[in-house]
């Protein structure tokens, strides 16, 4: 508007918003604001990263979906925001654009955020690492088998758990014990070994034995157990 001033800074050219103008007044309101820094821990042995609580597979869009809800806008209408990563030294550092309408007229407005990963072990991980395991698979053969035909089963297994490692981590092999007519699996997961079961006992006629018993109790006072399933072949 002719005449118009900033009384912040004397600036007189426009827009102006409520009497200042544009890097005044976007100095002095903060229409867009996002936490200076973040810090995001960091599993150093399976390589995931803890988000709201849950433990996912590191990924840029993992970042952008986390810091999307962490991003606070203030009068803008119609807005639209964009978020850009960069990797530096070991951090993240977020750029967030956003672009809408204040008071009729189009901004663009950008925020800073550093993404700062703090090296721990996660849940899963320690598990593992104290050979924890939740359920036993008893692999055995009705006849005498050989060695690749064995090989051949335990390599099916390792197929069924790596498939399942996405959504469970705790789908993995503990320890392979040799046994008479065939070898004993230990399993971190029994989910993951309810699912192995279920595809192995397709190809075999034969039924499956369950069985479980209590180890403990859990801080809830929950009986914790560990389960067995038989499969022949």
């Amino acid at each position: 508007m002719k005449g118009m001033f900033c009384p912040s800074c004397g600036s007189t050219e426009g827009p102006f918003f409520k009497g200042l103008c544009k890097k005044c007044f976007l100095a002095q309101q903060h229409l867009i604001q996002v936490p200076a820094e973040i810090k995001i821990e960091h599993c150093k042995q399976c390589n995931r990263i803890k988000l709201e609580g849950k433990w996912v597979e590191q990924s840029e869009q993992a970042l952008k979906e986390f810091l999307m809800k962490k991003i606070k806008l203030k009068e803008l209408q119609e807005a639209k925001l964009s978020i850009e990563l960069e990797f530096l030294d070991g951090n993240t550092l977020a750029i967030v654009g956003a672009s809408g309408l204040l008071e009729g007229n189009r901004i663009g407005l950008e925020a800073k955020t550093l993404f700062v990963p703090v090296a721990i072990q996660c849940n899963d991980c320690t598990l593992l690492s104290s050979n924890y395991f939740e359920a036993t698979l008893q692999i055995r053969f009705l006849r005498k088998a050989e060695e690749k035909e064995k090989q051949a089963v335990l390599h099916k297994i390792n197929e069924l758990l790596r498939s399942m490692k996405g959504e469970d981590m705790l789908a993995s092999i503990v320890a392979v014990l040799d046994k008479k007519n065939g070898f004993d699996v230990l399993l971190a997961s029994n989910n993951a070994a309810k699912r192995v079961v279920k595809a192995l006992s397709a190809k075999t006629k034969e039924r499956v034995k369950r069985s479980s018993s209590v180890i403990g109790r859990d801080r809830k006072g929950k009986e914790k157990k560990r389960f067995t399933y038989c499969i022949r072949f």
